[in-house]
């Protein structure tokens, strides 16, 4: 393999049509009845020396981990059969729009078309290897800005990540080849009334830069699990939360020094959270007999017939990456901004200012609240496992063990940063 770094992109719709439910609100009526704008794939690969990394945003709410796993395997597997790469990295992350076809089986929020999935991840597995087969001769650099006014905390705190990041990678000689843009929040412009197939908001911002730059644009989804947009409803609040981070983007990109020198070293790994102990016997018959939620009866049930020796944990997919100068911690969960923040501040504690945060990639087990909100209490904490299918919510302890998980990821990996 050349020690020169490369960079391929390929971007492809997913399946969209009338019929689908989508995923992500109780409330809604289902299935989906037209197709406001297209929902996609964006893969980027990255080689350097005997190493390929492919990065990989999804319009989607997210995938069951084994899903996740079983799509990131056919794609390093094939991607064998075309290079002799020492180290194969996949990251499948996904956007986590809330108008996006079920992707995952979520109670009473839509059900997955086993179809779609299937034709879903066959579009996901080969745009990766177009992104593999386009590689060339590339260059990279990022920055980032504050860009208030888009996004707030929806419980009683106070934490915000108001920081976009983006990344600019340009070909040998100058010309923009893609751009990687991140920042978090929860994409729920579109409420529960839309019954329209849409990316939301990170859709806008994607087809907005690819419009005026003439290049795939990747978005990650950053800790967005207890942040909303501040403008909900249609277009005109699509366009509210949209255009600052288009504007900031614009500003950072001409601002970003690229270069050519890239070292590339990732590792991924699991790990299992504990949860919560269930209710009793007797508070789990009353709520299967009478909750007026479907979901939380049919949860109880469920229960029921579950062993009282089952295994209280969850697993939880995390990756850490080093991109020359640039970081990226991806973790299969909705994880509260503090815990984010506090991930960003590690990194840009030992000098790397540039930090690509994704999450709901390679799974989405559900939230990983932090400690205070176990004191508040609200759905992420009481309510949202009965949706994702978990016995409980994860012990306010798993997200210390996340980040400890990933700070052992960087230091087993040797990494420079």
């Amino acid at each position: 393999m050349s020690e020169i770094f490369k960079v391929g992109i390929a971007q492809h719709d997913l399946p969209a049509y009338a019929g689908l439910d989508l995923s992500g609100y109780a409330l809604r009526v289902q299935p989906c009845t037209a197709v406001r704008d297209a929902v996609c794939v964006t893969a980027l690969a990255l080689e350097n020396d005997q190493s390929l990394f492919v990065l990989l945003s999804v319009d989607a709410l997210g995938f069951a981990i084994d899903v996740a796993e079983n799509i990131r395997i056919k794609i390093a597997s094939t991607a064998r059969e075309i290079g002799d790469w020492k180290e194969i990295q996949i990251c499948l992350a996904a956007t986590h729009s809330h108008a996006a076809p079920a992707s995952m089986n979520l109670r009473e929020c839509g059900k997955m078309n086993p179809q779609w999935l299937e034709d879903a991840s066959d579009i996901i597995i080969q745009t990766a290897l177009e992104s593999i087969q386009n590689l060339q001769p590339a260059r990279l650099g990022a920055s980032q800005m504050a860009v208030p006014g888009v996004a707030l905390n929806r419980r009683q705190s106070t934490f915000v990540d108001d920081e976009l990041t983006v990344c600019r990678v340009d070909c040998e000689d100058g010309k923009p080849l893609a751009m990687i843009v991140n920042f978090a929040c929860h994409p729920v412009v579109l409420t529960h009334e839309n019954r329209s197939i849409s990316a939301d908001y990170p859709g806008e911002v994607r087809r907005a830069l690819q419009a005026e730059y003439h290049i795939p644009v990747v978005f990650l989804t950053g800790a967005a699990g207890d942040i909303n947009p501040i403008h909900r409803g249609e277009n005109d609040e699509l366009e509210q939360t949209a255009t600052p981070l288009i504007e900031a983007a614009k500003v950072l990109l001409p601002q970003i020094e690229t270069s050519s020198k890239v070292l590339l070293q990732g590792t991924s790994s699991r790990i299992n959270l504990p949860l919560l102990n269930r209710p009793p016997r007797e508070d789990l018959i009353e709520i299967a007999a009478a909750n007026p939620l479907p979901a939380k009866r049919a949860w109880a049930e469920q229960a029921l017939l579950t062993p009282a020796d089952a295994s209280l944990t969850m697993p939880c997919a995390i990756q850490v990456w080093q991109i020359g100068s640039i970081g990226l911690a991806a973790i299969g969960c909705e994880l509260f901004t503090s815990l984010g923040l506090r991930l960003k501040s590690t990194f840009k504690g030992q000098g790397i200012q540039s930090v690509l945060l994704a999450t709901y990639a390679n799974g989405n087990l559900g939230y990983v609240p932090d400690v205070d909100a176990y004191k508040r209490g609200g759905y992420e904490v009481d309510n949202a496992h009965h949706y994702y299918g978990q016995s409980e919510c994860v012990m306010p302890e798993a997200g210390e063990m996340i980040i400890d998980a990933i700070a052992d990821l960087r230091n087993r990996k040797g990494a420079s940063f």
